[in-house]
């Protein structure tokens, strides 16, 4: 128990004092200046792989939008195919109007004529 105290003591004594890991000046000037430089590669690089990602996302949605607009020109090629009289305009209903009635089985009557 009372090793952990005393390593529990060194530790928080250690982080108290906390400082770069060289006594010499010049060691920790080249500590600072070499994370620097790691910290802006690693956002210049980031700001590239970003950029490539959007280029490859605007490539794919231009040719989605080139595939949908392709199909969407033969199916009207193919309805003006289908009904020439009617030209370019709106495609008209083909729906049969009518009316029905509805007849009892129990209550058949013949017609008068």
């Amino acid at each position: 128990m009372l090793a952990q105290q005393s390593r529990v003591d060194d530790l928080n004594q250690h982080n108290k004092n906390r400082q770069f890991p060289a006594s010499n000046p010049l060691a920790n000037l080249l500590v600072i200046v070499v994370g620097a430089l790691t910290i802006a590669i690693s956002v210049v690089v980031g700001v590239v792989a970003f950029f490539a990602l959007m280029g490859v996302v605007i490539c794919f949605a231009a040719i989605l939008g080139a595939r949908a607009w392709w199909i969407n020109r033969r199916i009207r090629a193919g309805r003006q195919q289908d009904d020439p009289q009617q030209g370019g305009g709106a495609h008209v209903s083909q729906t049969i109007e009518g009316e029905f009635r509805v007849v009892a089985a129990d209550n058949k009557k013949t017609p008068k004529n």
